[in-house]
């Protein structure tokens, strides 16, 4: 999603980013929500948010949720679900700084 920055300072921001990690998360699963394996092999999802005004700290800060892991490097900022039952979730949602011309 490309300029992302006027979503970063709406309220529902924080829950926008869990939901997308939620959904990566079932995307990328290899069992249904019952536990029994799919037909079909895990899906690898995720989503990245451009910014035109980055600040790692500041959406660090604003992304932070009980049920997601927060990283950042130079450059992105990246959320991912915690992981259940001992299983590493690979759900992830990242933000970057948009590349200027």
């Amino acid at each position: 999603m490309h300029g992302a920055d006027l979503l970063l300072r709406t309220e529902h921001f924080p829950l926008f980013v869990s939901v997308l990690c939620q959904g990566a998360d079932r995307a990328n699963s290899a069992v249904d929500l019952d536990g029994d394996p799919l037909d079909r092999p895990a899906v690898a999802e995720h989503f990245v948010l451009d910014f035109r005004e980055f600040d790692r700290d500041k959406i660090a800060a604003r992304v932070e949720q009980p049920d997601l892991i927060v990283t950042t490097g130079d450059g992105f900022v990246g959320q991912r679900s915690i992981p259940r039952n001992g299983t590493e979730a690979v759900a992830s949602q990242r933000a970057r700084r948009r590349a200027r011309p």
